[in-house]
């Protein structure tokens, strides 16, 4: 067990850590993915290079038993909502989240909802958006056909995150013309006949300019 996941949770007064019975949801759904919890070492880099205001909303799609949503709210995201799909998962999402509120209150609204992300209609408040190795590329479309919709109903500024993203997620977006490509974070490794191959590991799209420094904080993946 990484310290500082037993650290985090500690903290945050939750559970996320991956357990062998996680191994169970794999093949539940094959559109959708098992269960691998975001890196806290990352999401704490991440937030403090890219600050929550008062207005963001984030919301995580596949969120897991949380983790993402509880290290946003802890950084001041004023509003977070999480769609997970998977029953077990989400019974231990609702237990995180009535822990975390004993612990820290309800200063952060955190909203939580066993729903297929693919079919739901978006609150027009959110603008910031997280996926983690997201979906089939045909239901990734849906997804960010709902953002869209949402967007039409409300112009604002937003932000998506793609974090170790199918690197058919990060082309599709790239066809989007309203977003930019603000931060992409690469790995390169050589394969067997010796040609370079080079493999998202994070990125971030935005239709605005956002202030950053990479030259300031090291993000690892």
């Amino acid at each position: 067990m990484d310290l500082i996941e037993k650290y985090y949770d500690d903290i945050l007064n939750i559970s996320t850590i991956f357990e062998d019975a996680d191994d169970a949801f794999l093949n539940e759904r094959k559109v959708f993915f098992n269960y691998q919890p975001t890196s806290y070492y990352f999401l704490e880099k991440l937030f403090k290079l890219f600050p929550f205001t008062n207005q963001d909303h984030l919301i995580d799609f596949g969120c897991g038993k949380g983790r993402v949503l509880f290290m946003a709210a802890y950084n001041q995201c004023k509003i977070v909502t999480g769609y997970e799909i998977n029953k077990q998962r989400y019974d231990i999402l609702s237990e995180n989240v009535e822990k975390y509120q004993n612990k820290f209150g309800k200063e952060s609204v955190i909203n939580i909802l066993q729903e297929d992300a693919q079919y739901v209609k978006l609150d027009d408040t959110a603008n910031k958006f997280f996926f983690f190795n997201p979906f089939e590329l045909k239901v990734y479309v849906k997804v960010v056909n709902n953002i869209m919709a949402s967007f039409k109903n409300n112009e604002r500024n937003i932000a998506i995150y793609l974090y170790r993203p199918h690197e058919s997620t990060v082309r599709y977006l790239d066809l989007i013309e309203i977003f930019n490509k603000n931060v992409y974070i690469g790995h390169t490794f050589m394969t067997t006949d010796i040609s370079k191959v080079d493999m998202p590991q994070f990125a971030i799209y935005s239709n605005y300019k956002m202030e950053h420094s990479l030259n300031e904080y090291s993000i690892t993946i």
